[in-house]
């Protein structure tokens, strides 16, 4: 089949966690998989692979028969190993079981939910078993490089780092994880803990610099306190006193068109950089044009261009610091170009699209031969349901009012250069009909035959760019027929809960967990780089040429003004 082009903008799960889906395979009993015949009273219930503070939820299909009070609730679950906790209910429909604490790490579960305690079913029906695990711990860290807080007062400096785990971890427990030393002495950490509970960025202070001789300060990190076995430990040198260095230069993540050059006091900001401090092509030896900023002790060097090939970072002597000491020697450091790995973003964060060339839908891609594409749709009669629950920007209980309209592969434009971070769009109008007042939610995701990151391995994904032609169509996807009929048990790829919390692996072809590693989760050669929904993105659609603007004054009059997003 013809493959499709995308137009270049810009120059150039298992389960995931608390997953709920009402699993149905054809002639299978096994303890895993509990049977059909539960979902014509349970919709829907946790499985697979759960965070260690997740709770554990039943939805019913409809109201219970029997009011429990809130020590019988407690008794409608019951697992091994035990677990201590309450019950309460989300909505009429939905039991969730809180534990008391978080449970432990990478541990399996056998629950059983009693449902024949709050509605008269078979006798088969009244115990519906099922089972979960929690994830594997794991701890990584990284150390940032040298920062002078006070221009003024260079012999103090401090250093930045970041701790991130792969579960929930208590911040208490995490500031028992790491220290740091400096001849001994004990040094104070202060601590920044995101509401995820994962990540976790520390600064070093009180680190002092010597004037007769350089010295280290020593970071040490053991997990224990956190369930970890993981320990390791960074000697970071400082530099002399009263002596102006280049100190070191590394280039920025995922980008070759930035890096940083950390220097040991203050950069003076008066002086004129340009010249000063540069990119050089290292075949060439032609300067690289780029955009410099200096931040105390730190310069950030962006280039305009991606270089081709490797470059060099020139600092020369005329370079001086806020106190008027110039380098000593000519500073250079080789960067060599990197692959930069895999990966697609969404670019802005509205949902309203215009049709003014299409329905338009940009995103980013790097180093990618395509993405594969899918197309939720809310039906215009479905919007005011959706609605009820949801802002223009989520997507809860989305199965209960979308269809899957479109699954394909797309292929990028290889007339630029895909290594790079290139910008593109879908005109989702060539995809799909668009109906009028109908939201869509449009999935992009891409599996391992669609990159061009270089590994040793082979890709074993199809790159075939044709996945499905159209809901219904002749080449029409089990999982379209699965979506439209979740009775029909001959699909039993049955993971496919379009919701905020559930289903982010299945569109990364990937459903079985077993092989996940945490600390591959960044190595575009290993599968655990495309596993739970790490590189999916997702975003609401409304297909609308009109804005609205509401402005209400002291009066309390509402003024609302009506206009067209093509001409306006």
């Amino acid at each position: 089949m013809k493959k499709i082009l995308l137009y270049v903008v810009a120059a150039a799960v298992v389960s995931s966690l608390g997953v709920f889906a009402v699993r149905q395979y054809a002639g299978s009993s096994s303890p895993s998989t509990p049977s059909k015949a539960f979902t014509e009273h349970i919709t829907a219930y946790t499985s697979g692979t759960i965070s260690n503070e997740s709770g554990i939820t039943i939805v019913l299909s409809g109201a219970p028969e029997k009011q429990l009070d809130k020590k019988a609730l407690v008794r409608l679950f019951s697992f091994s190993p035990a677990i201590k906790g309450k019950v309460t209910w989300a909505n009429d429909y939905t039991l969730t079981f809180k534990p008391d604490q978080p449970l432990p790490s990478n541990k399996k579960y056998k629950a059983k939910f009693h449902l024949g305690r709050i509605k008269e079913v078979a006798s088969n029906l009244k115990t519906f078993a099922f089972q979960f695990q929690t994830l594997e711990q794991g701890l990584h860290v990284d150390v940032g490089g040298l920062q002078t807080p006070d221009s003024k007062a260079p012999a103090s400096v401090e250093l930045k780092g970041s701790l991130t785990t792969a579960d929930w971890a208590a911040n208490e427990k995490i500031e028992q994880v790491l220290s740091a030393t400096q001849r001994g002495k004990q040094l104070p950490v202060q601590w920044l803990h995101q509401s995820d509970n994962k990540s976790h960025t520390f600064i070093i202070s009180d680190i002092l610099r010597s004037e007769d001789k350089s010295g280290e300060v020593v970071i040490q990190w053991k997990g224990a306190p956190i369930g970890v076995s993981q320990e390791g430990k960074k000697a970071v040198s400082l530099p002399v006193l009263g002596k102006f260095q280049a100190i070191g230069a590394y280039r920025n993540a995922a980008s070759n068109t930035s890096i940083t050059v950390n220097f040991s006091d203050p950069v003076d900001t008066k002086q004129e950089l340009k010249g000063l401090i540069y990119l050089r092509n290292q075949s060439t030896g032609r300067q690289i044009s780029c955009r410099l900023e200096v931040e105390s002790n730190v310069v950030r060097l962006y280039a305009k261009q991606n270089p081709k090939g490797d470059y060099k970072v020139v600092v020369e002597k005329g370079v001086k610091s806020t106190l008027g000491r110039k380098l000593s020697r000519r500073f250079e450091k080789l960067i060599v170009r990197e692959n930069i790995k895999p990966d697609v973003q969404l670019v802005g964060d509205g949902v309203i699209l215009p049709s003014s060339d299409g329905l338009l839908f940009p995103f980013r891609a790097v180093s990618l031969s395509g993405v594969t594409v899918k197309i939720v749709q809310i039906p215009t009669k479905n919007v005011p349901q959706f609605l009820q629950i949801n802002r223009l920007d989520q997507y809860k209980e989305l199965k209960r009012v979308g269809r899957l309209v479109y699954k394909k592969k797309v292929a990028l434009n290889k007339e630029v250069d895909l290594s790079d971070w290139n910008t593109f769009s879908l005109d989702l109008s060539q995809f799909i009909k668009i109906e009028p007042g109908a939201f869509y939610r449009v999935y992009l995701s891409f599996d391992r035959g669609q990159v061009l990151y270089p590994c040793a391995c082979t890709n074993k994904e199809s790159t075939d760019d044709t996945v499905a032609t159209a809901h219904g169509g002749p080449a029409a996807d089990p999982e379209m027929a699965y979506f439209d009929n979740p009775d029909d048990t001959s699909y039993s790829q049955n993971d496919y809960w379009y919701d905020d919390a559930y289903g982010k692996f299945d569109y990364q072809g990937y459903h079985d967990e077993s092989g996940y590693s945490w600390s591959d989760r960044h190595n575009p050669c290993k599968p655990s780089y495309y596993m739970r929904g790490n590189h999916l993105v997702q975003r609401n659609v409304f297909a609308s040429d009109l804005g609205i603007i509401a402005k209400r004054g002291a009066n309390k009059e509402l003024f609302v003004a009506v206009s067209d997003l093509c001409t306006a």
